[in-house]
């Protein structure tokens, strides 16, 4: 059954995740997957072995099945070529070398699979290659731990029989905010500290001038006092100045009021410091999502100066997922789901008011109003017709009334007999619903059409059909709902590409199995949710983003 396709296919998407990880951080469980062994399971974990050797079994069996008809030996995933491409590197040919850059640098990770160590270490040998890397502290931090971190450690040590004096004194006195804020960073500096070959550069590139400022007697705020600790790894007490605002605290009772407050604090600033620039200004949050609307909102209304001229803050939204910027994107969505869509009046009227929809059945802009009066007095509330109703409810005999095909029928009454009386459709009385003007008949046409698109759209995603197949089905899909001269350039290649990377994975996998609408819809409601716009940093204006880890 289709739920039963989807749900196999979500299963699958997760184990093909862990296997992805595993080609990363585990490589040689791969190995020994492969080689016939088990993993060597540390003696701490004797209580629950039988539970892990049988975890360990189902994936090891499935990963070795995986791709039957290439040998285990033959296999190119990742794990594989990363371990040739170090042999590779041992000993490369003048060719080869002569093709390698003069040196590599590496920047803007915050984390780093271990196995990429090794690969570097080897082409090293070859070329100079430069790690650079964000490090607020000037010292080793690797071992400073959070609050949360010590309390756990410490009662492991007191249950092992530890003093509690003992277990307190037994680490080493860090910056809290490192220790908390800092821990994927903390981890990615630790991996390239503790590799041997990875030496730093004695250069130092952190400045003095916090003590300079001390020593020549000048003030010092707030935030240079807690940037300081945290690079010296210390803990110190400072007493602020009353006009000192370089850290400030709102507390606001709405996401709406902390972006009002921001626009005013910003207008303020600006105006108070004609240094600072709009490009200066970078504004960060858990989750730009839950705030772009509320940016768009707030930001983009003028502000009235003392002598009544306007005045706009510059500003861009970057990590905004792209059905924030399109919101055709949540129509497509919505669209993919259609066979357990209840078809509502309100849905229908929704979808008519995307102009790429709305043109694509030469509905004009202005029409809409009349659609939206037929809505409201021919009762319309949800459903196709009764069968479709019946489908839904899993009832018989649901009704037809204030279905759109009973709407459809009184439209069509209405233009056969050109005036407002009850007519026998079978055995079903009708009330016509005369429609004068041949504009308001053409109209009715229209709405007609786009009904049974969305009716041929419901039977479509019933069926199976090979990958391949489905590819041409849904290209026929969007032919039939969306003029393409209303569809954004960022819309079309993510459907482009959609059908690209499909393609690819046929090829790759030489899956020929027909699959359930279910599954295809799956695929591309994810890359609908994933895909973002294009980023726009220093672009001359203040930019708002997602707080991204160190």
């Amino acid at each position: 059954s289709p739920i039963q396709q989807k749900t196999l296919f979500e299963l699958s998407s997760v184990i093909a995740d862990v296997f992805d990880a595993y080609q990363n951080y585990r490589p040689d469980w791969i190995d020994a997957w492969e080689s016939g062994k088990t993993i060597s399971v540390d003696a701490s974990f004797d209580s629950t072995h039988a539970g892990l050797k049988a975890l360990e079994q189902w994936q090891a069996d499935l990963w070795c099945s995986l791709y039957p008809d290439i040998a285990l030996e033959d296999r190119r995933h990742r794990s594989r070529l990363f371990t040739k491409l170090i042999g590779f590197l041992g000993a490369p040919s003048d060719t080869i070398k002569a093709k390698l850059p003069e040196r590599l640098f590496i920047f803007g990770l915050s984390a780093l699979p271990p196995q990429w160590l090794p690969v570097m270490s080897a082409l090293s040998r070859h070329i100079d290659i430069h790690f650079l890397v964000h490090n607020p502290c000037q010292y080793y931090w690797g071992d400073v731990l959070g609050p949360a971190q010590k309390l756990r450690l410490e009662k492991a040590l007191v249950d092992k029989g530890v003093s509690l004096e003992t277990a307190a004194d037994s680490f080493l006195e860090g910056n809290p905010l490192l220790a908390s804020w800092g821990k994927l960073g903390r981890d990615y500096l630790s991996l390239l500290t503790n590799f041997p070959e990875i030496k730093e550069s004695s250069v130092s590139l952190f400045d003095d001038e916090f003590n300079e400022f001390l020593d020549d007697g000048l003030p010092v705020s707030a935030l240079q006092c807690t940037q300081n600790d945290i690079q010296q790894l210390q803990i110190t007490q400072f007493e602020m100045r009353d006009e000192d605002d370089s850290i400030q605290f709102a507390s606001c009772h709405s996401h709406l009021r902390e972006v009002e407050a921001l626009h005013d604090y910003l207008f303020h600033l600006l105006n108070q410091h004609p240094e600072i620039k709009p490009k200066d200004i970078i504004v960060m949050m858990p989750d730009v999502q839950d705030f772009a609307a509320l940016i768009e909102a707030v930001f983009s209304r003028p502000a009235y100066d003392a002598h009544g001229q306007t005045h706009f803050l510059p500003y861009g939204i970057s990590d905004q997922l792209l059905s924030m910027d399109q919101p055709l994107i949540d129509t497509l969505s919505e669209l993919l789901n259609l066979a357990n869509s209840r078809i509502t009046g309100a849905e229908c009227l929704d979808w008519l008011e995307m102009p790429a929809i709305r043109s694509r059945f030469s509905i004009a802009e202005s029409e809409m109003e009349d659609i939206k009066e037929w809505v409201k007095h021919l009762n319309i509330r949800w459903g196709l017709s009764e069968r479709h109703r019946d489908s839904l409810l899993n009832v018989k005999g649901s009704g037809e009334g204030n279905t759109w095909l009973s709407a459809s029928l009184r439209l069509l009454a209405g233009y056969i007999y050109g005036q407002e009386d009850i007519y026998l459709h079978g055995e079903e009385a009708c009330l016509a619903f005369p429609q004068r003007s041949p504009e308001k008949q053409l109209l009715a046409g229209k709405l007609m059409r786009f009904l049974d698109t969305i009716e041929s759209t419901i039977n479509l995603q019933s069926k199976q059909f090979l990958l391949a197949e489905w590819l041409g089905e849904l290209s026929c899909l969007w032919q039939s709902w969306l003029d393409f001269e209303y569809v954004s350039p960022d819309i079309q290649v993510l459907l482009t590409s959609f059908e690209t990377n499909i393609e690819k994975e046929i090829a790759q996998t030489g899956f020929d199995l027909p699959v359930s609408f279910s599954v295809i819809s799956s695929v591309l409601k994810s890359q609908f949710e994933n895909q973002r716009v294009s980023q726009r940093f220093l672009a001359g204006r203040i930019n708002f983003c997602t707080l991204m880890p160190m």
